[in-house]
């Protein structure tokens, strides 16, 4: 099984199967952590991210997170440095 298979599942079938209060699972993928960071005023010192390159063959990712392209679907771990300006 793929690390990212929770992508596969659209919003409403993941927050029917699969969000409950005993077991969380975070969705957030590196763009919107960057829109997120961004919006707090955060500007990044470095950056580096993780990949799997054979995630692609692996998953078949939901409508949302088609979009993503390429370098995010395969993204696996984000390691980033903020400074406040």
């Amino acid at each position: 099984m793929p690390s990212k298979n929770y992508l596969r599942f659209g919003d409403s079938v993941w927050r029917y199967v699969f969000e409950n209060k005993v077991q969380y699972i975070n969705r957030t993928q590196a763009p919107q952590y960057r829109r997120l960071f961004a919006g707090h005023h955060l500007a990044a010192e470095s950056e580096s991210l993780e990949y799997d390159w054979h995630l692609p063959d692996l998953l078949q990712p939901a409508a949302r997170y088609r979009q993503l392209g390429m370098e995010n679907l395969c993204a696996t771990g984000m390691t980033v440095v903020h400074r406040h300006p």
